[in-house]
């Protein structure tokens, strides 16, 4: 991450004491935000997605869909590979938007 060194030390006090790293708040067990910052994360999530979508974007990287290569999916050949690399079923990567 590139932050000034404040802002890094803020987030890994916070994640150390079990703290959302955007607030003061509790976090989920396992995770760095609280329940209102990960349902907040979610929808801003969701709208980019759609937005993304709608608008004939990659929905993960949000950079333009080449018309030969990207024909039928919602992520870019970049974004499909990366999944790959990574071994998320290829399935997964030509799903639309969940609602």
């Amino acid at each position: 991450m590139n932050m000034p060194n404040h802002t890094m030390e803020y987030y890994w006090d916070h994640k150390a004491k079990g703290l959302c790293v955007w607030c003061d708040r509790k976090a989920v067990p396992g995770r760095t935000r609280c329940e209102y910052h990960r349902q907040q994360m979610s929808k801003f999530n969701a709208t980019q997605c759609e937005k993304r979508h709608r608008e004939g974007r990659c929905i993960s990287c949000g950079w333009p869909m080449h018309d030969e290569m990207d024909r039928g999916h919602v992520k870019c050949v970049t974004c499909r590979m990366q999944a790959m690399r990574r071994r998320i079923p290829y399935e997964n990567t030509r799903t639309v938007c969940s609602e």
